[in-house]
């Protein structure tokens, strides 16, 4: 690639600041990029999970803190 597009570029911190509703479908296509010693290892997201924490049945966390959802 002889130049730099917009999915190489870094998403700001600010992003992370959206509801979880929000961020997640804007997460679609994006890359995730390491690099380790020079070598790049790069995957796409192709799919989303998103959970509003307490307030959402679905999550695991919505009837609060237990042993199995504590790192959560």
């Amino acid at each position: 690639m002889s130049s730099e597009s917009n999915y190489c570029t870094k998403l700001p911190r600010e992003f992370y600041l959206n509801p979880v509703l929000k961020a997640a479908p804007k997460l679609l296509g994006k890359l995730f990029v390491k690099n380790t010693n020079g070598n790049l290892m790069a995957g796409m997201i192709t799919e989303v999970e998103a959970y509003d924490g307490n307030i959402d049945e679905a999550a695991h966390t919505y009837k609060g803190v237990t042993e199995r959802n504590r790192v959560m």
